[in-house]
């Protein structure tokens, strides 16, 4: 069976495209037919178009029926071709629709749209992220690859599911990485951390492989992986591990540690850590100036992101530059 992309998902199949396109010119055929067979009966070719169209499907409401021979020999005709036709559009009509329905909860269909995300991996980091995807814009569309669910969950809405490695070509194609912005690969969490990282470097050589122009963030487990991850091509890396040591860490010492950061890095909350672009005017100017300015509207600046290096806290005459990125609490 050959699929079009662009094409509505019930109608991706030669056979339902000939037997509408044969039934379109049954109903054609015999409404101007019975027409010009039986002009003061069928005033009209609509009247002859509507006859031939509900004596095809069998529905049959009465109001045109055929009184000359001429005419009933063609409703006979019509009746012998077109009721048969019509039971086998319709029943093929609703066997493709779940067809395409069940296909879709077990992963098998290609994804056709465009300026989507890709996500790896299925956990319940997976599950929070796209909750949270959902929150911030509802019309992004997300696509899930994995290859140990056997059906998408059914509280993931307008969410596609292709079952499989993403190291492997085929899914990729399949989840359309090609039109894809952002591909996020999470860890294996039933593999070793080892294994894990291995699998993830794989995955992000197989996507940039593919397409090297997609932004791809990794999750490491190893501080070790970390650099080669970096060569296979990931254009920003979660050391998950790293990250949730320094959480522990300042819980000890500090209690609601983890609270406060949790608070300060969901963007769901009011109080938001934002990465925003620099405004021409900032060019050239001291950090200091900067970080005063801002905070009459509200914002508080807190470092600088340069060449993908972070400056927490620079020197106030650090002056800024036009590829900068400001780290703003919001």
């Amino acid at each position: 069976m050959k699929v079009f992309r662009n094409t509505p998902t019930y109608f991706k199949s030669y056979t339902l495209l000939k037997v509408t396109f044969i039934l379109i010119t049954l109903i054609v055929v015999f409404g101007v037919i019975i027409h010009f067979a039986e002009p003061f009966t069928f005033p009209t070719v609509w009247d002859g178009l509507w006859w031939s169209l509900v004596t095809t499907f069998t529905v049959g409401y009465g109001d045109y029926v055929p009184f000359s021979p001429v005419g009933r020999f063609f409703a006979v005709v019509l009746i012998l071709l077109g009721t048969g036709l019509g039971s086998y559009y319709m029943i093929s009509f609703s066997a493709q629709a779940f067809r395409n329905q069940d296909a879709d909860f077990k992963g098998t269909l290609t994804f056709s749209k465009k300026n989507h995300i890709i996500i790896v991996g299925w956990n319940e980091r997976v599950k929070n992220v796209i909750k949270q995807l959902r929150e911030t814009s509802n019309s992004t569309h997300i696509v899930l690859i994995d290859e140990t669910l056997e059906l998408l969950p059914p509280d993931l809405e307008k969410v596609h599911f292709v079952k499989g490695s993403a190291a492997s070509d085929p899914i990729l194609e399949k989840a359309n990485i090609r039109s894809a912005h952002t591909i996020l690969i999470t860890a294996d969490q039933n593999k070793n951390e080892h294994d894990a990282d291995m699998q993830t470097i794989l995955t992000i050589i197989a996507a940039k492989g593919v397409t090297s122009s997609i932004n791809c963030i990794a999750e490491i487990l190893t501080k070790n992986q970390v650099i080669n991850a970096t060569r296979a091509g990931a254009d920003e890396i979660i050391e998950v591990n790293l990250l949730t040591s320094f959480v522990m860490a300042g819980s000890i010492v500090h209690k609601g540690y983890s609270d406060v950061l949790l608070k300060l890095s969901n963007q769901l909350e009011n109080f938001t850590v934002k990465m925003i672009e620099v405004d021409r005017h900032m060019i050239g100017q001291f950090f200091y100036d900067i970080v005063i300015e801002e905070m009459n509207n509200n914002k508080i600046i807190i470092g600088v992101v340069r060449n993908k290096n972070t400056m927490i806290r620079p020197d106030n005459t650090l002056k800024i530059e036009e590829n900068d990125l400001l780290i703003s609490l919001v």
